[in-house]
């Protein structure tokens, strides 16, 4: 009897240590608690939820929502649900497609928040003022392409913005980031990033900026060269081939161009050979010389010429295509009006009665292109000789030879 009544103390016992230890956890029927990092912990993943409301008490510092249903968060919601101690945060794989600016008011404590892949589409940039202690955003997998989320926050360190679609990055993108020390950009569509939009951001230690498809331009050569100049970790996404050879050509050209303005061409100068010479090595190591002295300045001009054609404004080409084509219009149709106009007076002055001489003279002309297509002798030629008083040919020989007659009127 004693043995069974001390059983049933203890199991009561423990039952009531275990509800306790629930009550102290926060735990609901939803949810399992444990303890992480030192933080007591609930989680509530994978349990198809639509919101937040799932009698969690207050003393919870670390919630895990991931995998569930929840679409929106509205302002003072998880305020409202007493949870103002937490510090971790967890809304990953949800379907989250509206954030109030205060949904996360009154959580003082927050130090980490999970909102990747979601359906996020912009974010106000007052959402994460009040959580002074916020030090690591994550939003990672959502949809910023077409409003990018300038936060206003001067206490994160850690922001992670990879596989969001980002194109573009306007000038003030981190401006309001005064603490920012990490920043994951990987993963998104962007062609260029300009140097301007990183240098608000004083304390960047680590930057990311793989598997983006980069223009290797002269932009991002400068954003390169920027980065190393702040000592920023990166991972190299260029190889620019191109500027280390001009680094050398400029390190050749400066002591080249001294010695050819103050002294005569190198083959002039070269010392006589004495015992121990190796003539042939001076020889050419002076060609090669002129050689990269003719490489520069090929290089050069061709540098010239390419900055001159792309900062020539297109409306340069098209006024010199349409001068250039109203020339080639006008000089046509003065030929063509020439052409017409030399036969029309021909025409005319063959009935003027006053224009024997033109008349007779175009007679002669074209008695001459009779005989010569006629094959007529040089004897035969010679016996004939054309009188001032020939008269025309007959219309019917005109019409029936007109390529002898090249001004007849067309009837």
């Amino acid at each position: 009897m004693r043995n069974a009544l001390a059983f049933t103390f203890a199991f009561t016992l423990l039952q009531f240590l275990l509800l306790v230890k629930s009550v102290d956890y926060g735990c609901s029927i939803f949810c399992t608690c444990d303890t992480w990092y030192g933080l007591k912990r609930a989680t509530c993943a994978n349990k198809r939820l639509y919101s937040i409301e799932t009698g969690i008490s207050g003393l919870v510092e670390a919630i895990d929502f991931s995998n569930n249903s929840i679409s929106s968060l509205a302002n003072y919601e998880l305020a409202a649900a007493g949870l103002t101690k937490l510090r971790y945060l967890n809304f990953s794989e949800n379907g989250i497609n509206e954030i109030g600016l205060a949904a996360f008011a009154k959580l003082t404590e927050l130090a980490v928040l999970d909102l990747s892949r979601n359906h996020l589409n912009y974010l106000l940039p007052d959402t994460f003022a009040q959580n002074t202690k916020l030090r690591i955003l994550k939003l990672q997998r959502n949809n910023f392409n077409l409003h990018f989320p300038k936060l206003g926050s001067s206490s994160i360190t850690d922001l992670d913005l990879s596989e969001c679609i980002i194109s573009y990055l306007p000038a003030d993108s981190f401006s309001n980031l005064k603490e920012l020390s990490k920043l994951d950009l990987s993963k998104n569509v962007m062609i260029q990033l300009n140097s301007k939009v990183l240098q608000s951001v004083l304390s960047l230690k680590t930057i990311l900026l793989d598997r983006n498809p980069w223009s290797c331009n002269r932009v991002m050569q400068d954003l390169q060269a920027y980065l190393l100049s702040r000592k920023v970790k990166f991972t190299p996404f260029c190889e620019f081939a191109g500027p280390k050879k001009f680094e050398k050509m400029i390190q050749l050209e400066a002591p080249l161009k001294k010695v050819s303005k103050l002294h005569p061409p190198l083959e002039e100068k070269t010392p006589k050979p004495e015992k121990g010479w190796n003539l042939d090595f001076i020889k050419k190591d002076n060609e090669n010389t002129l050689k990269t002295l003719n490489t520069i300045n090929f290089t050069r001009n061709l540098d010239d010429i390419e900055n001159s054609i792309r900062n020539t404004s297109p409306y340069w080409f098209i006024g010199i295509g349409f001068l250039l084509g109203s020339a080639s219009t006008l000089t046509l149709i003065y030929l063509w009006f020439s052409a017409a106009l030399s036969c029309r007076l021909m025409s005319v002055q063959s009935r003027n009665p006053l224009g024997s001489i033109n008349i007779s003279s175009q007679r002669t002309s074209l008695l001459q292109n009779i005989w010569r297509y006629n094959e007529v002798d040089a004897d035969d030629a010679s016996e004939s000789q054309i009188c001032p008083g020939t008269p025309p040919p007959p219309y019917r020989e005109v019409m029936l030879h007109r390529n002898l007659y090249p001004c007849a009127r067309r009837g």
